[in-house]
Parts: C-alpha cells; structure tokens; sequence
C-alpha cells in the first residue's frame, strides 16, 4: 500500500482549527483516524501508528528537552525515557502547555455559504424541519417555552433548558459536519431557535470566561444578541460533548474492539428522556462501556449497575442533566454522563437551614459506619444536631405569623389605596408568565376557587396560618410592592407593614444557631480514613463540602469493578461550555484525592451576615466562603461559597446554594488555583 502522507498532513492541516496538525493533540489524532479511514487503511494499520504516535520514546531526558523545545508537547504527554513510563509535565515540571487538555480556541472561521447551505440540509428551505435528536419534549420546550413542573422541561429554568436541550442538537450536528467552527454552529443553533418561546425567554446571557477571556463576538445585524449569546454556550458544550463522544469510541475501538460504524443518541432530564433512557440501555444487545480519561481506560458496566445509575440521574450521587451515548453496528454502547451549566458561576447544589441538619446528621451515620467515630461519639453528635434542629424549626416557624399577619393588614386597605394593591398583584402575575416560572398568583385563585385579584386577597387574610409558603410569598411580595410605592412617593410606611425588623433577629438567631452547633461540635474528635485524629466539625464539614461540589469524583477506582467510583467519575462538569473533569478538579485543589485532602487540609469557613438592599440594615441571610488550609504549607486556598438566604421571599424559611469560587472558577478556565 502507497501511501502519501503530505496529502494526508495536508488534509489534517484543513481539518484542524489552528491549521497546525499537533500530534499530542487528541483531536488531531481523532480526525487523522477519520482521514486515514477514508483513506482505506485496515484498522490494525491505523490502531498500530496511533499507538506509536502515542507512545514518545527518548534515550535520556536531554533529548526529551531537545524534542520539547521544537515542537509542541503538552505536560499530560505520554512518554518513555529510558525504562521509565511517564509524562512529559512529571519529567520537566516547567513545561507549558494547555493544561486543560483540549484544543485551544481559535475556532473563529466563520463561511455564510456554508452555514446556509448546511440550515437548509439540516432543517429545510424553511428552516422548520423537525430537530436531530429524539427528544419528543425538547421541540415542546422550543415552542411553548420554560414553564416550570410541566412535563416538557427538566428541573431549572429557561437558560439551563435551553443549554442542555440545544448543547445535546450541537454535538448531534457536529456528528453529521465535524468541520463545523465554534462560530458556525453557534450561528446554527441560533437561527433554528429564533423567534421561538424558549429562545425568546434567554435574558441577560453572558458568555464566561472568567481566566481566558474568551467571550465570542456577536455579529452587527443580530436581532437578539441574549439567544445569541446561549447559542454561542450552546455551542460550545457541544463541541465538548462530541469531541468526549469521539475520543471515547477511538479509545475503545482499540482497547475493547467497539465498532467503527456508530451513531449518537442524546438525551436531557425530562421524564419521557430518562425513561427513553433506561429502555434503551435495558434493551441493548450490547455490552455498556464508560472511557475515564485519566486512567485512559475502558471499562465495561454491568447493565443493571447502569440501569440503577440513570435512575438515580439528576441527584444524590449521580448529578448528571444529560447523557450521550455512543452505539455501534452490534449494539455495544459507550455511555457519557453530563452535568451542564451555563457559567462558571452556577450552582453546583440546593438546599435548605433545615436540610443542612439533616445532611449532617446523615454524614454522623457514615462516619460511624466507616468508623471515623465510634457509637458513643455518633449518638452525642446527633443528639446535639437535633437540638439546634428543633430550635430553628420553632425561630423559622414565626416567619410565616408575619407572613400571615401582613395578609390580613393588606386586605383592609380600602378605596384607591385597594385598586393599588390589586395593580401590584396584577403586575406580579405578569411577571411570573413572562419568567415562566410557577405562577403563585394563577395557583392561588386555583386554590380559592376565584377568578379575581380583589377575592384573592380576601380569601388570603381569612386562611390564617394553613397559609402555604408559596401563597405567604404572594403577600411577602405584595408588601414589599407598596412599600416600594410609598418611600418613592415620600410617604410614610406604616408600622404593620415594617415586618423586616421581625423577620431580621429571626433569620439572624437562625442562623446563629448553627454556627453554634459548629463549635460545639469542634470540641468532639474522630479520625480521618487514614487515623489521624481530628474535630468531628471538620469531618462533617469535609463531607459537606465533597457532596455539594461532587468531589468524590477526583478518587481514582480500585479496580474494574469499582462501579461506584467510576460512575461518579463518568458525570462530567461542562462550565459555559468548557468541560472540567476530575484532573481539572484535583489540579485546581492540589490534592490527589479525597483521602489526601482530608489529612493534609483543614476546612476552613469564614462568614459574615447579609442585609437588604433598601436600607442595608435588616439580616437577610449569610454568605460562608469555604477555604482548604495546607496543613504542611499553611497556604488558603478559597474553593467555594454558600449562601443561606430567604429564597421565596424575606418571609420564606432559610434556603442554601453552593458555587464553586471565582479563584477555582478561573483554574477551570485554564488559570492557576
């Protein structure tokens, strides 16, 4: 066999963003394999150069430095010098390279003919044909929008929706045009949700990119410059999705013979998707495999542990939204697991005050059970957690008397004062059709048995403390219209309606409460996996932390049927696009896993009160900044945040949210921790 290998580098050279073929490049090596395919090589031959391609052989590592100084080699490069097997990072620490690991971005080629050409083949003429994927309920969210609890949406909002349904129609086009820039397909996916609900519901999109700065540009004669924006995201979760989808089939064409002749099948987090989902994997003939990038393996996964994985999807342990799967001609199945967020900002995990004491006393289970702390300790630990529980079940318990009263208080307002307090309910209905979100206001009539706003508000100051939360926040937010009505009209807010004071020493004692039980619980030991003794906050603390950012997943798996480790692996961050795997997460943190972070750092929460906006007197919550301390360096390493605020209004009970910090944002993002 022939072979023209300048013709074959200058295909590569086109195919490849930079135009510079990078053979430590695993998507360079991804479209080599598809060009050398088209070139009729038989399979072993194609097997046989990547491995050799992938396997840099040098005497001594001066002659690894002579390489690395003319071409470009990326520090997770696999390499032998001499008899060792190693890295080309591990032998020269100060190489530089993308220390993400994927392709750098400048994929801003952008061809108009080729993109309407590629509308047309994909949509029609009209641009109005049926999407690629099998998702019956993504085209329902297209077109009667986000409206939570309905059964054509997954749990969130219109901007998560519209990232994980159009990401997963992105890497199916990429499927079909793997040619296609960041720019082209953005353009793309915009056009097909034009004019749409869901695409009309995307507001106040950025594009983040909190270390590179890579944020797209938006074309002059864009008409929604927010959709666009989601396109542009979209897109590039795609790009993740399909270039993790193709390395994972490269790799187990060669170590387990998957098949080369495959399609990829998507699926978000509705109901009809999961349970499309499950069939699918049940009915396979198959055999199910995942590919873990760091250990560069494939493994294959009994179908029941898969099966009982995905039911589990969308909390707990498995917090994959979405999931591609990779088929081939004998039905064998690779399986990628997705958790999508649309920046780096996103919450990484809800909850509530009262949620919190439960969960720890969950972990005070598990720590007995690993025997992190003996019977004994176990029960005085819980016993002190139910205590502060129940104290702040009875502070949380009076928000709602507030809630109640300011009803009643309401409801006699009388004359033009009234029609005002209808024009303020009026308005928040509105503003919860247009958010999509649940409409109180259209529940509250529904639950009343009424049809006006004036019989609304009678029904609610006669309901008393049966008074749902969802309809106090009704009242909550009617309160705070007219108070806002009456300070811009300079006139004096009556004292029935001053319920911030109340509801500020309650959220204040609330929450004090907890801090509290955090120091009582610093003055009882345990042990860490390894045996060294420490405080059982810190224990607890540590767990807390591992399960709101899911960093169990840095924990390589024991072997090959460490099912459970290497599931939690599988789910894969995609950050405004970017993908952040478990190298990422322990290179940001410096640790090498769970039980190396759990000896060597200390937990650290520093946390200060937050006040309302208007006056910023009155407690609304608290923000704890959550720090990893190096025990050996000393050295603070700031990894997340979680606030504690009224979510459902100033009179709602405490709710949580958990976001990774900006400094381990950046590091995501290609930065430094």
């Amino acid at each position: 066999m022939k072979t023209n290998f300048k013709k074959i580098l200058n295909e590569l050279s086109y195919r490849v963003s930079t135009g510079i073929p990078d053979l430590t490049n695993e998507q360079h090596l991804i479209k080599l394999w598809d060009i050398l395919k088209e070139e009729k090589w038989p399979i072993e031959a194609r097997v046989e150069l990547l491995k050799n391609l992938n396997e840099l052989e040098f005497k001594d590592k001066a002659a690894l430095q002579k390489y690395a100084s003319k071409h470009k080699i990326k520090p997770d490069t696999k390499v032998k010098v001499g008899d060792n097997e190693t890295t080309a990072g591990e032998e020269l620490p100060d190489l530089k390279g993308d220390e993400q690991g994927e392709e750098e971005s400048t994929d801003n080629k952008f061809d108009k003919e080729k993109v309407d050409k590629i509308q047309k083949e994909l949509y029609g003429e009209d641009g109005k044909g049926p999407l690629l994927q099998e998702s019956e309920t993504t085209q329902q969210a297209l077109d009667k929008g986000y409206k939570k609890g309905e059964p054509w949406v997954a749990p969130g909002n219109a901007g998560s929706n519209f990232n994980e349904n159009m990401s997963n129609e992105g890497s199916l086009i990429l499927e079909k045009y793997p040619d296609l820039t960041e720019d082209e397909l953005t353009e793309i996916l915009y056009r097909k949700t034009l004019g749409t609900a869901l695409g009309n519901q995307q507001k106040k999109t950025n594009v983040e990119s909190p270390n590179k700065g890579n944020k797209g540009s938006i074309p002059e004669d864009v008409e929604n410059k927010d959709l666009y924006n989601s396109a542009r995201i979209a897109a590039r979760s795609a790009k993740s999705k399909n270039d993790r989808a193709n390395l994972g089939k490269q790799k187990a064409i060669n170590q387990v013979g998957f098949g080369e002749n495959t399609k990829q099948d998507n699926f978000g987090g509705t109901e009809s998707d999961l349970n499309r989902l499950e069939d699918k994997l049940k009915n396979t003939k198959g055999k199910i495999y995942i590919y873990d990038k760091e250990t560069d393996k494939v493994y294959e996964i009994p179908k029941d542990v898969m099966v009982a994985w995905v039911k589990s999807s969308g909390g707990g342990e498995n917090a994959s939204d979405t999931a591609v799967l990779t088929e081939d001609e004998n039905g064998n199945i690779i399986y990628d697991g997705w958790s999508d967020k649309k920046g780096f900002n996103d919450i990484q995990a809800n909850g509530t005050l009262n949620s919190d004491f439960d969960k720890k006393s969950n972990i005070t289970d598990k720590l007995l059970e690993t025997g992190n702390i003996d019977k004994e300790t176990a029960k005085q630990v819980k016993n002190i957690i139910k205590e502060s529980q129940d104290e702040v079940k009875e502070l949380e318990k009076q928000y709602k008397k507030t809630g109640v009263q300011l009803a009643k208080t309401l409801d006699s307002y009388e004359g033009e004062n009234r029609k005002r307090l209808l024009k303020h309910l009026e308005e928040q209905d509105k503003k919860y059709q247009e958010a999509g979100t649940t409409n109180h206001i259209q529940d509250a009539m529904k639950h009343y048995g009424v049809d006006n706003y004036d019989d609304l508000l009678k029904e609610m100051s006669k309901e008393g403390e049966s008074m749902s939360s969802n309809r106090i926040k009704i009242a909550s937010r009617l309160g705070e219209a007219e108070r806002k009505y009456l300070k811009n009209n300079n006139q004096e807010i009556p004292e029935n309606l001053q319920t911030k004071n109340i509801i500020s020493d309650l959220r204040e004692k609330a929450l004090n409460v907890q801090k509290k039980l955090n120091e009582r619980l610093k003055k009882i030991k345990g042990k860490t996996k390894s045996g060294k003794e420490k405080p059982v906050s810190d224990l607890i603390g540590f767990q807390e932390v591992t399960d709101d950012l899911h960093l169990d997943k840095i924990d390589t798996p024991k072997d090959d049927k460490d099912y459970d480790t290497l599931l939690k692996r599988n789910t894969e961050l995609a950050m405004a696009g970017t993908p952040v795997t478990a190298e990422n997460i322990k290179k940001c943190l410096g640790v090498k896993n769970t039980s190396d972070a759990q000896d060597n750092f200390e937990v650290l929460t520093e946390e200060r009160f937050t006040k309302d906006r208007e006056t910023n007197k009155f407690t609304t919550g608290k923000v704890v900044e959550i720090f990893a301390i190096d025990k050996g360096t000393g050295k603070k390493t700031f990894i997340g945040v979680k606030t504690y605020r009224g979510k459902n209004g100033p009179d709602s009970p405490t709710s949580t949210t958990t976001q990774w910090s900006p400094n381990m944002q950046k590091c995501f993002d290609g930065g430094k921790s």
